[in-house]
């Protein structure tokens, strides 16, 4: 039998995260699993002419935590055991490492499914987790069959 005791749910505050957020609670809820959310913070180069427009590190770190105490209202998370994270750095780093020092024992995750060019360009987050994380991995897309309620 498969015993889950966390399971690490990194999110971007995106309607693709709404997803994944949904099924790291129901399985949190049925394997009575903790939930660690994680929302990563890019470092951004800032220059004169970005400084005014791009929102500095500490920012976006109120606004995450502001997300988080939003998200601590939805239904999904009615019953679940759960802890927020922030962390900066690379995204595909930083989740890696935020799941080896927790030890969690499975990854969900929601993916934009970018196509062409623009996954080209910006690669996939979830494909990076799926190949080099240490444990189970489950992508939800935003679009797909429901199994769960």
């Amino acid at each position: 039998m498969m015993t889950l005791t966390k399971i690490l749910c990194p999110i971007d505050f995106t309607a693709c995260s709404e997803n994944a957020i949904r099924y790291a609670c129901e399985f949190a809820r049925t394997m009575n699993a903790e939930v660690i959310f994680l929302n990563v913070i890019e470092s951004q180069p800032y220059t004169p002419a970005t400084i005014s427009v791009v929102p500095s590190e500490f920012e976006l770190e109120q606004n995450a935590f502001n997300e988080f105490y939003r998200l601590h209202f939805k239904e999904a998370l009615r019953g679940v055991r759960s802890s927020e994270k922030v962390a900066k750095g690379d995204v595909e780093k930083m989740i890696l490492e935020v799941a080896e020092k927790e030890q969690v024992s499975f990854i969900i995750l929601g993916t934009h499914a970018r196509k062409g060019l623009e996954r080209l360009l910006i690669g996939s987050v979830a494909e990076t987790i799926v190949r080099e994380a240490n444990c189970p991995v489950m992508v939800v897309k935003m679009k797909e069959r429901e199994f769960i309620s």
